[in-house]
Parts: C-alpha cells; structure tokens; sequence
C-alpha cells in the first residue's frame, strides 16, 4: 500500500481570497470568522462535517492544540448545522475555533478535495499539507520562522 499526497502538484504562494469569508453579504451561509485570517499566520483548515478524512484531521488538530495551544489553527466547516454536534461529539475539537461556510464559497476556497489544510501568512498560501502528514512539529517549524 502506498500512500500519494494529493497536494504535490499544487502552486503556492497566492492570495486564498478569504476576504469574502469577511465582507459576505448572504450571513446564513457564511459566517464571518472569529479571527482575523488576512494577518500574521494560521493554519486553516476546511472541513465538511459528514467527510471521514476531515474527521480524522480534525482529530489529529484537537491533539495538536491540546499540546501547544498557542498555534492558531481555525476551522471553515461546510454542512448542514444540524450535523454539527455529532462532527463536535466525534472529533472533540471544540478547542479549535470555527466558522461556516457553505455552498460555493466553500468550494471556491477549498476545491473539492477535502480536507483542504492551508498555511496562510497574511492570507497568502504559502503552503498545503495533507491531513495524513499533518505534524504538530511541521507547523511550530513554521510558527517560528520569520
């Protein structure tokens, strides 16, 4: 068994247009975030809640900020809201701050490969990880060079 990443081929170092998640005019579908993404450095990660790879990152995230609670992590969930509490019940990554975006808001910032985990530095993508080589120490890394 051998496992391929499914972001080698992607280009970085371009602006994610996260600007819509702030200025959305339709609030039902999208909520604005609870931190600022466009400034300093975050790890972003979109999330359907019924997708069982987003689970698992999500899990792996929960862990993650357990550990070192200062990396700001922030989730960009799509789904049905009525589906959140089983995604909350499973993952336990209610240590992890959240928002909704649903519908193609969603897909246009996260294609529709899921889970989508991005590295932003001032809303550029400067780098996408899958959630199987997610690593705590990969993104404290990060977090401390300028």
């Amino acid at each position: 068994y051998s496992y391929n990443s499914n972001n080698l081929d992607e280009t970085v170092n371009y602006p994610l247009g996260i600007e819509i998640l702030y200025n959305a005019e339709d609030t039902s579908k999208i909520q604005r975030p609870r931190v600022d993404l466009r400034k300093g450095k975050h790890v972003v990660a979109f999330l359907s809640l019924t997708c069982r790879h987003c689970r698992v990152a999500a899990k792996k995230f929960r862990l993650i900020k357990m550990n070192n609670p200062s990396l700001p992590v922030y989730f960009v969930l799509n789904g049905e809201r009525s589906r959140y509490n089983a995604f909350k019940n499973d993952t336990k990554a209610d240590n992890i701050p959240s928002s909704f975006c649903l519908g193609k808001t969603f897909v246009q910032l996260s294609s529709t490969r899921l889970p989508r985990i991005y590295y932003l530095d001032d809303g550029i993508v400067v780098k996408k990880v899958d959630y199987i080589e997610l690593s705590q120490y990969d993104i404290e890394e990060w977090m401390n060079t300028p």
